[in-house]
Parts: C-alpha cells; sequence; structure tokens
C-alpha cells in the first residue's frame, strides 16, 4: 500500500514539494546531526513546487491575453496566431497542473487577469485600436474551466469567426450539439448561460451553480475518456513486456471494457484533443505500469519500458488491435 507521501507525489506534485519541505524544515529544527545539508535541501524541493505553480500561473496570464484578443479585436491576420498561442498555453498548463496549484489558480484569477488585460490594453492600443481597449471589461469575463477548455474559444466582438470555432459550432441548434457532441454542448451551455447572466441578472436562476455544474457534466465525461485510455495503454504495456502469463487474460478483458468505456463517452470534441494529451496519458500509464510490474519482481520489464509512446492513437481505440508479446505469448 502507498504511503500518504508516495500518493500524494502521484497525485499533486506541489502539495508534495511543500509538504516535503516542511517534514526536512521540521527535522533541521530537531538539530538532526546527520549529513543531509536540510535547509538547503528543503528550499530546492521547495523550489521544484514553485516553479510548476509559476509556469501555470504565467501560461494562464498567456491564455487570458490572448483570448481577450480574439474577443475584443478587429484584426483578422493575428488570429491564427494567437489561437495557437492560446493551444500551446493550455497544453503547458495541463503538465504543470494538480490540484493545489489549481486552488492558486483560481484564488489568482482576477489578478492575473488584471496583468494580461494591462497588456491586452497597450498592445490595442499600439495598434491603433483603442476603442477595443477600452472595451475591455474591468473583470475577468472567463472561468477558469473556459481559460483551460480545450475547444473553446470566445465569440468575436465584430463577428470574426474562426474554423475552430465554427468547428466547434458544428450544429445551429443547440439540441442537435446535444445528440452529436454532448462535451461540446456543455461548454456551449455554459458559455451561453454567462451572457444571459450579464445581460439579464434578475432572472431567478442561480447562474453561478448552474454554469458550474453543467460545465462540470462535460469535463466529467472528457476526463473518463482520458482515464480509460490510460488504463488501455498501462494493460497493452503489460500485454507488450510482461512475461507473466496468468493475468493475460484479465488484461485483455480491462482493455475490452475500457474501449467500450470509451467508446460510449467519446465525442467529436473530446477525441480532437486526445492526440495532445496522449503524450501526459503515457506517462501516467508508463510510471504507473513501471511501479506494478516493480511490486511482482519484474525489475528488469519495468526498466526496459520506451520512454516514448510508440502506439498511435487510432491504434489504442480499435477492439482488434493487441500489442505482440515481447516474450511471444498468446492470449
Amino acid at each position: 500500500m502507498a504511503t500518504r507521501a508516495e500518493q500524494l507525489y502521484k497525485e499533486d506534485f506541489y502539495a508534495w514539494t511543500r509538504d516535503q519541505a516542511a517534514a526536512l524544515r521540521r527535522l533541521a529544527d530537531e538539530r538532526w546531526t546527520g549529513p543531509l545539508d536540510l535547509l538547503h535541501l528543503a528550499e530546492e524541493v521547495e523550489d521544484l513546487g514553485m516553479q510548476a505553480r509559476n509556469a501555470v500561473r504565467s501560461q494562464l496570464e498567456r491564455a487570458i491575453e490572448h483570448l481577450l484578443k480574439l474577443e475584443y479585436s478587429p484584426a483578422v491576420d493575428p488570429r491564427p496566431g494567437w489561437m495557437n498561442s492560446v493551444d500551446d498555453a493550455r497544453a503547458r498548463i495541463e503538465d504543470a497542473m494538480t490540484p493545489t496549484i489549481r486552488r492558486d489558480a483560481e484564488a489568482l484569477l482576477s489578478t492575473l487577469y488584471d496583468r494580461a488585460r494591462r497588456r491586452v490594453a497597450r498592445d490595442l492600443a499600439a495598434h491603433g485600436e483603442r476603442d477595443a481597449a477600452r472595451a475591455l471589461p474591468g473583470t475577468c469575463p472567463y472561468g477558469l474551466d473556459d481559460v483551460l477548455a480545450d475547444e473553446w474559444w470566445p465569440a468575436n466582438r465584430h463577428g470574426l469567426t474562426d474554423e475552430i470555432w465554427a468547428a466547434f459550432q458544428m450544429a445551429t441548434r443547440p439540441e442537435q450539439l446535444y445528440e452529436d457532441d454532448f462535451y461540446a454542448w456543455t461548454r456551449d451551455q455554459a458559455q451561453a448561460l454567462r451572457r444571459l447572466a450579464a445581460t439579464r441578472p434578475n432572472v431567478e436562476l442561480d447562474f453561478e451553480h448552474l454554469i458550474e455544474e453543467v460545465a462540470d457534466w462535460g469535463i466529467s465525461q472528457r476526463d473518463a475518456v482520458r482515464s480509460q485510455l490510460r488504463r488501455i495503454i498501462e494493460h497493452c504495456l503489460k500485454l507488450e513486456y510482461s512475461p507473466a502469463r496468468a493475468p493475460r487474460v484479465g488484461w485483455y478483458e480491462t482493455i475490452m471494457q475500457a474501449r467500450t468505456e470509451i467508446e460510449d463517452k467519446i465525442t467529436p470534441t473530446i477525441r480532437r484533443g486526445l492526440p495532445r494529451r496522449l503524450p501526459r496519458l503515457w506517462q501516467q500509464a508508463r510510471r504507473d505500469t513501471a511501479a506494478a510490474l516493480r511490486l511482482h519482481g519484474e525489475h528488469a520489464t519495468a526498466d526496459a519500458l520506451p520512454v516514448e509512446c510508440p502506439y498511435r492513437l487510432a491504434a489504442l481505440l480499435r477492439h482488434d488491435w493487441h500489442p505482440r508479446s515481447r516474450h511471444g505469448l498468446e492470449p
């Protein structure tokens, strides 16, 4: 059974660094006389977490900055670059985000917005877009979930559209989008509720919690697909690299069940986000598979797992594909 520290290391690296730094400082306070430079070690460990936290803050500012430009600027030519910048920022945030850092981001969102807004106002004014600079809202118009959502983009105030935005709005009727892409529908409805809250605040709806619940429906579905994909990768690795015979049937069954779960929940929008997410899911699956193999004494097998993902996304999702065993074992 994993200790609290081991579990925290896997689930929330930032919290783990703070926890370990505090433990090292307590040991130093006890005047422990071992060969460790406890205070400097605590400082370095803590810095690892702060780097991740600061990276998320910086990339959030960057994402907000370009979302504001996409929404308020009348310029056409820079839009693909702004969207690419938001995409890159979101990917970097995903790589560094933990539950504790997310709480930090939620608490600091208004501060990060103020910084981004000042930069955007200067940039817009410098390019002669003074009306757009003056139109920037004083408080953050975006929720954290919107800023982080792979396929969410604000509507442009000047009626400009983009291929990606058009793809997101793939159905002209909300009820059609509900049937075709539930995840996109939740993002669309949450944004529509925000617009309604801004224009008709006297409507007797609990906008804050309703928006949160609607957005969470889609996030839960997206995260379920990611979780099952990671599960498939783990068991594909075991099938390919482990010399064990007895568990193989169970591994095949687990992969089959995970693929069925994905079929039930995947939507076009969720699928478009998977290629970019795959490297992170691979690293998580590789780490957990290596730990499981070592627990069963398969240390050489754990060491042999490749650093880069050897599987294509399309293959991982196919019901008729499984990797070949490195030991010549049959199903």
